[in-house]
């Protein structure tokens, strides 16, 4: 078994009994959100999403719960795939489709869906395949439609060092994580073609206080029961100086 399918094993377990898809998210804050709304808010308008590396898949189904979207699931790990067919189940939600498939091989056309997420994928990347990534979701994004992509921030420095000391420990369980910094997020978009705009900035749903659950003790918070309601606590409190530049994650919006 792979690493990927060990932990979403041990995440199925852990969780799904709790009925994690009933956690009550802000999705408003998240950048999908507001887009989604927008794009299934045009009378007869079919509204295709990918969400790419989906694993459990909470954020996007919970979306389809609440716009009428056809939802397209993959992921090379055949727990995560399990997993979210379940939770599909679990919410109610049948328009959608789940497929084993790499973010470095799509197994789509060109310019099949009108928006792509990939959320927490592509740090576990390194090398040109960091590149080759966000031009292959380009490749399946139709003209006029965007792709959304969350990544660690490298600027955020309670994330930075509880990860290191995990590793240091050995009880860091997701093998490689490359954090990104803008500027890298900004050269490869630069050497991306048929971009009409793009921007990155600190994830609107993300903020420096909920990278301090990655520093003792509250990192022993983690995959307990008082994890939600610690994040929950944490994520409710802002510091807009700090959030705008150390937030735990970058959000790189592109639109084609």
């Amino acid at each position: 078994m792979d690493i990927w399918d060990s932990e979403w094993e041990k995440f199925n377990y852990r969780f799904l009994k709790r009925q994690v898809l009933k956690i009550s998210c802000d999705l408003r804050k998240h950048q999908l959100y507001s887009h989604i709304k927008k794009l299934s808010s045009t009378p007869a308008r079919s509204v295709k999403l990918l969400d790419v590396g989906c694993g459990c898949a909470l954020i996007t189904l919970t979306l389809a719960k609440t716009f009428p979207i056809k939802l397209y699931l993959i992921d090379t790990s055949h727990e995560a795939l399990k997993l979210a067919e379940a939770n599909a189940k679990l919410t109610g939600v049948d328009n959608v489709e789940v497929k084993y498939g790499n973010v470095l091989k799509i197994p789509y056309p060109g310019e099949f869906f009108d928006v792509v997420y990939c959320g927490g994928v592509l740090e576990h990347l390194s090398g040109n395949d960091r590149y080759v990534s966000f031009e292959e979701m380009l490749r399946v994004t139709r003209k006029g439609g965007t792709v959304f992509v969350h990544v660690p921030n490298s600027a955020c420095p309670p994330a930075t060092l509880g990860k290191t000391l995990a590793k240091l420990l050995k009880l860091w369980p997701f093998g490689l994580e490359i954090p990104y910094s803008r500027m890298e997020a900004a050269s490869i978009i630069k050497r991306l073609e048929n971009i009409q705009s793009a921007r990155i900035e600190v994830a609107g749903d993300s903020n420096f206080l909920l990278s301090l659950m990655w520093l003792p003790p509250l990192i022993f918070f983690n995959f307990t029961t008082l994890e939600i309601p610690m994040r929950k606590l944490l994520g409710a409190i802002n510091i807009p100086i700090m959030d705008e530049c150390c937030g735990e994650w970058l959000s790189i919006v592109i639109s084609k």
